[in-house]
């Protein structure tokens, strides 16, 4: 794992990096920016490691990369949030709620939510962020791409879901599925 500012300098325009690493388990990951907030402008990518034993599986490979969008510069969404907190490679400051990957730090169960406090009068929230969309390969509900299978054929729907704080369901409609895995790794 290569973290800009924490495990080498930060990559500077015009230049680049070589990686190599072993690739020791096949399965559905994606990749994303560690610096300031280039993560929720979606600077993100799935990184699909296939498994040479699975080549001659009759199936359909589909990846769906989630977002959520919004127009307003993140660093205003992340002002409005709570407190400041200061970021290397993020002007201005970020809420002091908010750990460098985006989580909620201790005692909070969500950005500006309190946990178990017999006072709170305010229900959790999925989502303490309004969004202007929610994406699915870069495009809305309004305009969604369509894939199309072959009839009564197998699909490996690989979702990702690159979103910087929402929670995303999945509704198959009438078509059955199995989870086959989460986080790259094999469900047991």
């Amino acid at each position: 794992r290569s973290v800009p500012v924490l495990s080498r300098p930060e990559l500077t325009p015009g230049n680049s990096y070589a990686y190599d690493f072993l690739l020791a388990r096949p399965g559905t990951n994606w990749m994303h920016s560690h610096v300031g907030l280039q993560e929720q402008q979606m600077l993100a990518a799935p990184l699909i490691v296939t498994d040479p034993a699975e080549a001659g599986l009759d199936e359909q490979a589909v990846v769906i990369l989630l977002h959520d969008f919004s127009f307003r510069d993140p660093a205003e969404i992340l002002a409005g949030l709570g407190g400041k907190v200061s970021m290397p490679g993020m002007e201005p400051a970020v809420p002091s709620a908010m750990s460098h990957a985006g989580m909620p730090m201790s005692g909070t169960a969500m950005p500006g939510m309190a946990m178990g406090t017999a006072k709170d009068d305010m229900a959790p929230d999925l989502n303490d962020v309004a969004y202007d969309a929610f994406l699915a390969n870069d495009r809305t509900l309004a305009d969604p791409e369509v894939v199309r299978v072959a009839a009564g054929g197998r699909v490996r729907l690989r979702l990702i879901n690159a979103a910087a704080a929402s929670n995303m369901h999945v509704d198959l409609g009438a078509l059955q599925g199995v989870v086959t895995d989460v986080d790259g790794m094999p469900v047991v």
